[in-house]
């Protein structure tokens, strides 16, 4: 029987590709613990170390996140891109740090018998804040405690290259901060780090497989060509005749039109990485506005960026320690100046963002449509976002992706090797 954390831990150490690494996860709670610590080595993992569900860790941001007006253990990511308009006033980290910080060898407790609302002492006080800076303030504080936990682990241990799951790592700005520790030599985000990479830790542990770098998670459901056929008949859609579909959706990209990309297999994990997603040029005026509009999301959550990963070295800064994560869209970096001019669209307010980069090996359709996109406009990015309207999932089947298609007044959509246009 294999319990929480050690899924988590099997699938962040069967997924990168060092023989011997130290496995750290952080999760809200799972089979009554908050955090662990293991060092796989030559394909066996051995747990160091445990804290119970009692530590601070388990609840802090998910309280905050409702605190704010949104979901629990669903919109922590808007409490990451909203902590990016403020600075954290230091009178609020302090008070932020009474409730988590890092205490040797894990984080702080709290009584099991403490009950809070909104009304209770510690929250109230947050009211005396702007909600940015209340954001802001618990980005840093979570950042804080884990950066210190993990620059413990690394010491103790003596292991360097370290491999991170649990739903507190699905913050890309906490991993960044984790990366640019001088402790750290590398950094392995599990692709699925929260629970839905359990299924995948229990597999690979249950089978002994090795430590791998496993780069395509192109793992889910594909439809045939005459599956696609039938939707679009259904559907009195009229695929584009006589053209290339890579070609011709460059093309739309580079006039400012708006492309559904639905390709191959559904790809595992909670980030859309090119064949489940929206793509638009980033360098159109207020495109941010128009996608957040069409796609009803939430204004100030950023949008990322997909570019061919010969061009990550101009692009972005910091992620000679995160190449394999870089692929999967799960840490952020600090953007060049030459993105920023470039592609404005894909660049937050405090000038990072979360690449997705793509190898002609890997994936040649989606790297051919990036790189015809940029010798037709000089572009070396597009904006990639997942396709689903709000609050529902990522598409997955044909049908699923008209419905959203055309819910969403895209412009164009791509099905494999055929294309659609709404205007015809």
């Amino acid at each position: 029987m294999m319990d929480h954390h050690e899924a988590h831990a099997h699938a962040a150490y069967r997924a990168q590709p060092h023989s011997t690494a130290l496995i750290l996860t952080v999760d809200a709670m799972g089979d009554g613990l908050s955090a662990t610590a293991w060092v796989g080595q030559v394909g066996q993992l051995n747990r160091h170390w445990a804290q119970s569900g009692l530590a601070a860790v388990n609840t802090f941001y998910s309280r905050i996140t409702e605190w704010l007006g949104f979901t629990a253990l669903r919109h922590e990511g808007k409490v990451t891109g909203l902590a990016a308009y403020a600075e954290p006033p230091p009178e609020l980290l302090e008070h932020m740090a009474e409730r988590l910080r890092f205490v040797s060898p894990g984080f702080n407790r709290l009584s099991p018998f403490l009950v809070e609302t909104k009304d209770s002492p510690f929250y109230r006080a947050l009211g005396e804040f702007r909600r940015e800076e209340v954001a802001a303030a618990a980005q840093r504080t979570l950042e804080d405690a884990v950066t210190a936990f993990v620059a413990y682990w690394v010491e103790r241990t003596g292991v360097a290259d370290v491999a991170v799951a649990g739903g507190a790592f699905a913050n890309v700005k906490l991993n960044q901060r984790v990366a640019a520790l001088p402790q750290v030599r590398s950094l392995f985000v599990t692709p699925h780090m929260g629970d839905g990479g359990l299924a995948l830790g229990a597999a690979l542990g249950a089978a002994g497989a090795p430590p791998e770098a496993r780069v395509r998670l192109d793992w889910g459901p594909r439809y045939t060509k005459s599956q696609i056929s039938r939707e679009l008949h259904i559907a009195r859609l009229t695929a584009v005749s006589g053209v290339d579909a890579v070609e011709h959706a460059a093309s739309l990209l580079a006039r400012g039109k708006t492309v559904a990309r639905f390709a191959g297999g559904m790809e595992f994990g909670p980030r859309a990485l090119g064949n489940r997603s929206i793509l638009v040029r980033p360098d159109l005026p207020e495109v941010n506005d128009r996608l957040n509009g069409q796609l009803k999301r939430t204004e100030f959550m950023p949008f990322a960026p997909i570019c061919a990963a010969e061009n990550a070295p101009r692009l972005f800064v910091g992620l000679e320690k995160t190449p394999l994560s870089a692929r999967h869209m799960t840490v952020c970096c600090d953007c060049t100046e030459e993105l920023r001019r470039l592609a404005p669209g894909v660049v937050h307010v405090d000038g990072t963002a979360r690449p997705q980069l793509v190898d002609a090996n890997e994936s040649p359709r989606l790297h051919r449509l990036l790189r015809r996109f940029e010798e037709l406009t000089g572009v070396p990015a597009l904006i990639n976002t997942s396709f689903n309207m709000h609050e529902e999932p990522i598409v997955c089947s044909p049908f699923d992706a008209i419905r959203a298609w055309r819910a969403a007044k895209l412009d164009a959509l791509m099905l494999d090797d055929v294309i659609v246009e709404r205007d015809r």
